[in-house]
């Protein structure tokens, strides 16, 4: 019997389910939608779910978070420090496909934007075929 196990749990869920309830939610919200979330929307998510349940859950941090993610979906989930102090990671499909339709905030969109920017800055200093292939080209303004 593991430690998750061992805690209490209502309506014969244990806290694993309740993680499993989480993970199917980020499989809906991040790759079936390709929503662009924070980890700090997704740590709220997870509270939600796993409180429901009776799973305490005032000590969870988003580094949690954002550890059961990566040991969860590994590679295929990924996230980007935003520059701005306090501001949570930006959490993604790796596949590269994002969508915005719930969450239109400009500062959402702003760091979005700044992101892409820092990322085709990168790709345009790598001298590689691949990047002319996808339209990315040397042209600085």
């Amino acid at each position: 019997m593991s430690e998750d196990d061992k805690l209490p749990h209502m309506h014969n869920v244990t806290l694993r389910e309740a993680q499993t309830i989480f993970f199917d939610n980020i499989r809906t919200v991040i790759f079936d939608e390709h929503e662009l979330r924070s980890l700090q929307s997704l740590l709220r998510d997870y509270s939600s779910i796993v409180s429901r349940y009776g799973f305490p859950t005032s000590g969870v941090k988003s580094s949690y978070i954002k550890d059961i993610l990566t040991r969860e979906f590994k590679d295929k989930i990924g996230s980007h420090s935003r520059p701005q102090r306090n501001q949570s990671d930006l959490v993604y499909d790796t596949s590269g496909s994002v969508h915005m339709s719930k969450q239109r905030s400009p500062l959402l969109v702003s760091a979005v934007s700044n992101w892409c920017k820092m990322w085709l800055r990168g790709s345009e200093m790598m001298s590689s075929p691949s990047n002319s292939s996808h339209g990315l080209h040397e042209s600085r303004s």
